[in-house]
């Protein structure tokens, strides 16, 4: 984010990112692409992570802390359970 003129900072919790995302003008729906910021309101904080590629009614996604263990993870995700930011695309 901070290469395309962004902090993550500036969004608050997970939770909060795409309400955030809107105010700033930048496209939140439910389509992800390659780039997209998915993101869900689930949990306390929420979740975020950068969509790697799309296939059918999956993302692979890649993040830290998806099992709450600060740890990083690629892995694939029902697409429906997110919205996607489009910060760049």
């Amino acid at each position: 984010m901070d290469r395309h003129g962004e902090s993550a900072s500036n969004y608050g919790d997970a939770k909060y990112w795409d309400d955030n995302a809107r105010k700033h003008g930048y496209r939140v729906d439910n389509t992800p692409t390659p780039g997209s910021i998915a993101q869900t309101d689930a949990g306390r904080y929420g979740h975020v992570a950068v969509v790697d590629s799309v296939h059918g009614s999956t993302v692979t996604v890649e993040d830290y802390n998806w099992a709450g263990d600060g740890h990083y993870l690629v892995h694939d995700l029902n697409k429906g359970d997110f919205r996607y930011i489009h910060f760049y695309n």
